[in-house]
C-alpha cells in the first residue's frame, strides 16, 4: 500500500533537476528521522530489503552506515551477478562488520545506494553529496563515511538495480 501523498510519512518535494546529489540533498534536508535510505526510481527494493537494514542498524548501534548486495537486471528481467559476486564483497570481521572500510572503498566502490542505510547525523558530518559530481557520487559520501564510524554488511541481495539507456551511469 502506498501512503497518501502529504501524510506525515511521506513529502513530495518538488525541484528542478539538478541531478541525483540535488535530490539526494534536498530530500536528507526535509527527512525527520534518524536514518536515511534511498531508492531510485527505476530500481526496486525487495520486500524485505527496509526490515534488512534496519534490523542491521539496529544490531550494529555503532555503525554510521550498513548496507546489502545488488544485483541489475535488464528489460528482459535477467538478473546479473551481483555486485559482492562480481567485485568480491569487502572482507567482513565475525561479527559483520567491514574491516578496514576505507582502505577496501579505495580499491573499489562496493555499496549501491540504493541499498544502503545511513543515520541522518553521520549523513550530515559527511557534507552529504557533492552537487557538482552527476555520476558517481556516492563513493565520496562512503569514504568520508567510512572515517567517521564503523560499517556494517549484509551478504544479501537487498537491490535489484534497471539497467536502461537512460542510467545516468551509461
Amino acid at each position: 500500500d502506498h501512503l497518501p501523498v502529504g501524510s506525515p510519512e511521506q513529502t513530495l518535494i518538488t525541484q528542478s533537476n539538478g541531478g541525483p546529489s540535488s535530490a539526494r540533498n534536498a530530500g536528507i534536508k526535509k527527512a525527520r528521522g534518524e536514518l536515511v535510505a534511498f531508492i531510485d526510481a527505476d530500481d526496486l527494493w525487495l520486500s524485505d530489503t527496509l526490515m534488512h537494514l534496519i534490523t542491521c542498524m539496529n544490531k550494529h548501534p555503532q555503525c554510521g552506515l550498513v548496507f546489502g548486495d545488488a544485483s541489475s537486471f535488464d528489460e528482459t528481467g535477467t538478473l546479473t551477478a551481483s555486485v559482492f559476486e562480481k567485485s568480491g564483497r569487502p572482507p567482513p570481521s565475525d561479527d559483520g562488520f567491514v574491516v578496514a572500510p576505507f582502505m577496501a572503498l579505495l580499491d573499489g566502490n562496493f555499496i549501491l545506494t540504493g541499498a544502503v542505510l545511513l543515520r541522518k547525523a553521520c549523513l550530515l558530518e559527511t557534507g552529504c553529496f557533492d552537487e557538482s559530481i552527476r555520476y558517481g557520487e556516492d563513493a565520496g559520501v562512503w569514504l568520508r563515511a567510512a572515517l567517521l564510524a564503523p560499517m556494517a554488511l549484509i551478504p544479501e541481495v537487498l537491490l535489484h538495480r534497471r539497467i536502461h539507456e537512460g542510467n545516468a551511469s551509461n
